[in-house]
């Protein structure tokens, strides 16, 4: 099946207010009309002092214009209670601007662009767009990048630091100095190692648009209303689950294969963010024996940028993530490859090869499509065992040009596979959308998986196929004339030339939302719009859905 790539349209937020409560009460901040900020001054109405946190401690600042600036750099709340940054509206009413602080310090705007990134850690210091992982050059770099919810790649990431202000001013930390974004840098260098509870994911909707509802996301409002207004803010959260994770042992895997058709907005608009932001919580729900997840198509990073897939799946069970494939490529391939592994158990080293084959004249030729490679280390009971885990989004449509395409990927992988010596008393496993029908292509499906030394194992389960169009609205969305209603496309096998599982079988499942959600529905609109729309804003269509990607994902349970 045919699948274009997007081109362009990194997802931006607007930074607005975030909708309150009542008058003179501590909140989280609301606006009236238009206002002066500088012109308002900053009073409280709660009995403790109130205070920004410039992450050297709690600062005050001077007039409204600073608490905004404070506020939209990521300063949190140094007391109990905040109350407002009060001034004068048009109307003549006052008006609440933003949450607590009522202080004193002088705002100086720093030259970010000759601050240098240093890292205090082992890692250099990068962040995740929405094309990839971007080292980081300079602090304005750094501070665009958190503005606009940017995660941090790899294991350890560090402050990018000024001369001349707090070295914590610009870049989110515990503790100056101290790596950050991941479970382990909670507390200073040398203290305590236990591991915290993950964070619970946040975003916040709406603003300058119709409307909106956290339900719209699969999450919930934290303050219970579940509504928001326009050019207000809600705080919306990732909503808790009550289902375990469960292991047979270090001798079993459980391994996933999802592409979850994030295309870019440019492309289409199809759900993508309401549709990705409920898959997570999906997994841990409905796959709690699930070790490893390998992920096709997520080209956006999922959900939203404050509120990404990568923070979704740690909230749920996965911490540990691999970067998505991008590495080099020629001045054509504009798009990443759209593959990262998630796990729930420790990666120890993870590579990504990008293919050097594929098929020039097709949308494919814009993107770097290749093969992400995870050591999986598992641990139970006092005994490890590692996994080592290909994830691949080979090339699609159909055709002998493209058949050959696909088996040269193949070969390519098999090669990475050898580069990267891994005993042969290892288990080595294959997952992904392959792009190959098993069941119309018998032959050509043979030719890639010999080209892998790849074995398939027998699929069970009522499904027989990973594509659909009878049973998946999204599907019939890019649907070719040619294309079979059925077909299975995506794979989790295992390297004939490694250890060989005692038992294995795959299958397809058929997830859907409990529920159907809005979302808007340009299909094939190329270029309406770079940026999410929101059903009943600017957006002409809307359509209620339960599917939340148009592949069904794929599970088999190694047992060795």
């Amino acid at each position: 099946m045919a699948k274009l790539v997007g081109l362009a349209g990194v997802l931006v937020f607007t930074l607005a207010l975030v909708r309150g409560l009542n008058a003179g009460q501590c909140f989280v901040g609301e606006i009236f009309g238009t206002e002066d900020d500088v012109a308002g001054t900053c009073t409280k109405t709660c009995p403790e002092a109130s205070g920004n946190t410039g992450r050297a401690g709690c600062d005050r600042l001077s007039n409204c214009r600073h608490h905004m600036e404070g506020w939209t750099r990521g300063f949190v709340r140094c007391d109990i209670c905040k109350c407002d940054c009060y001034k004068n509206c048009q109307s003549g009413e006052k008006c609440r601007f933003a949450s607590g602080n009522t202080v004193s310090r002088t705002y100086v705007e720093p030259d970010l662009n000759s601050g240098s990134c240093t890292k205090t850690c082992s890692t250099v210091p990068k962040q995740f767009d929405k094309f990839g992982c971007k080292e980081i050059k300079n602090c304005r770099m750094r501070q665009q990048g958190w503005l606009r919810g940017f995660v941090h790649c790899g294991i350890c990431q560090c402050d990018c630091v000024l001369p001349t202000i707090d070295p914590l001013d610009l870049a989110p930390g515990r503790h100056p100095g101290q790596c950050y974004g991941d479970s382990s840098a909670t507390t200073p260098p040398g203290g305590p190692t236990t591991t915290p509870l993950p964070e619970q994911p946040t975003r916040r909707p709406c603003g300058g648009v119709e409307g909106g509802d956290c339900g719209l996301f699969g999450l919930q409002d934290n303050d219970g209303s579940g509504f928001c207004n326009t050019e207000n803010k809600r705080k919306c959260v990732a909503i808790p689950t009550s289902s375990k994770f469960t292991t047979d042992g270090i001798n079993t895997l459980n391994v996933m294969s999802y592409n979850i058709f994030e295309r870019r907005f440019a492309i289409s608009h199809d759900g993508q963010v309401e549709r990705t932001c409920r898959i997570p919580k999906m997994i841990a729900e409905k796959f709690n024996t699930v070790d490893v997840v390998v992920f096709q198509e997520v080209f956006m990073g999922g959900c939203w940028p404050d509120i990404n897939m990568r923070e979704l799946l740690n909230f749920y069970g996965f911490p540990y993530t691999t970067e998505t494939i991008d590495g080099s490529g020629d001045f054509l391939q504009v798009e990443n490859g759209g593959v990262f592994i998630a796990s729930r158990w420790p990666i120890v080293e993870s590579k990504a090869h990008v293919y050097a084959a594929f098929d020039s004249f097709t949308a494919d030729r814009l993107s770097k499509k290749g093969v992400m490679y995870a050591q999986i280390r598992k641990t139970f009971n006092g005994a490890s065992k590692s996994f080592h885990i290909f994830g691949t989004h080979m090339q699609a449509e159909k055709g002998a040009s493209t058949d050959r395409a696909r088996v040269a990927q193949a070969r390519e992988m098999n090669t990475f596979r050898g580069s990267l010596r891994i005993p042969s008393s290892e288990p080595v496993i294959y997952a992904g959308d392959f792009n190959v029908d098993k069941i119309h292509e018998r032959t050509h499906a043979n030719d890639v998986m010999g080209a892998l030394d790849a074995t398939v194992p027998a699929v069970s389960g009522a499904l027989t196929g990973t594509l659909d169009t009878n049973k998946n609205e999204l599907a019939r969305l890019g649907k070719s004339s040619d294309d079979p209603s059925v077909q299975w496309l995506d794979y989790v096998v295992y390297n004939n030339k490694h250890q060989v599982p005692r038992s294995v079988s795959m299958v397809a499942h058929d997830v859907k939302a409990d529920q159907s959600f809005k979302v808007c529905w340009c299909e094939g609109c190329i270029l309406k719009s770079n940026d999410y729309l929101y059903p009943g804003s600017s957006c002409s269509n809307v359509k209620g859905i339960r599917d939340l990607s148009d592949h069904f994902p794929v599970t088999a349970k190694f047992v060795f």
